[in-house]
């Protein structure tokens, strides 16, 4: 249904339109489950199934610099995000909001440490925290004077994680279960993301969030389910890591 909604939306943008020479690209550091290696990944099937609606080629690429796919979209190297916080900024004035979200997001935080009791960003203060290099949304809930490392991709990491050089990180929730196989992970922070056109392809913004409003229930979510149910069971658990409780 969700699909619906935001095809509906790119819909009335697209009529009369020539057709493009090539397939949009939309680029994001998500990694599996959103990107698999099968190109079943949930951003592997929603973007060419979103734009196919309206007759529109498209492409979901995963770039591991989340800064980096942004400018590379506002540039118009790229043709724009695939899932991003809904705060575009004003140092990306070429880029666009698609006004549906495509997918609530959470974030929560791993640690080795058993001794931690972790209730918000308050509590993280005192800590050595790990993220990724822009992930912003993560960034602006961070208290002044927390101290932060921030790494490239997953496995960066989480190897500051396991070297003892971070007392936490703080990652998205079904990437952390593909990668750690653990399940019921309770958010440090819950947000609804996005897709970001670039303005060479805002034709195809208005009528993409129309189609996704029509739909009412969200069949990303249920994609979304169904590949974090099977990629978790198949991730490789490291067996000293553990999902703190952030709620309590």
């Amino acid at each position: 249904m969700l699909l619906r909604r935001t095809a509906v939306f790119l819909l009335f943008a697209c009529l009369a339109l020539p057709a493009l020479p090539e397939p949009l690209r939309l680029t994001s550091s998500a990694q599996a489950p959103y990107f698999l290696l099968d190109g079943q990944g949930f951003l592997d099937r929603l973007i060419p199934e979103v734009f196919r609606r309206v007759g529109v080629e498209a492409r979901a690429v995963q770039d591991d610099a989340a800064a980096r796919a942004k400018i590379n979209a506002n540039s118009g190297i790229d043709d724009g995000v695939a899932m991003r916080s809904r705060a575009i900024g004003s140092d990306f004035p070429n880029l666009l909001l698609v006004d549906e979200k495509v997918i609530d997001t959470e974030f929560v935080v791993f640690t080795l440490r058993r001794d931690l009791k972790i209730t918000g960003f308050a509590s993280l203060q005192p800590l050595h925290v790990g993220l990724i290099t822009g992930w912003k949304v993560v960034e602006d809930g961070l208290l002044p004077d927390t101290s932060v490392t921030r790494a490239g991709n997953a496995e960066q990491l989480f190897n500051l994680l396991r070297s003892g050089h971070v007392d936490v990180v703080i990652f998205e929730r079904w990437m952390g279960q593909y990668l750690l196989a653990q399940r019921k992970l309770p958010p440090l922070l819950a947000t609804a993301l996005y897709i970001q056109l670039h303005n060479e392809a805002r034709r195809f913004g208005r009528a993409g969030g129309a189609r996704c409003r029509r739909s009412g229930q969200s069949r990303p979510e249920r994609v979304s389910r169904q590949y974090v149910a099977r990629t978790a069971h198949a991730a490789q658990c490291h067996p000293r890591f553990r999902a703190v409780d952030a709620t309590r």
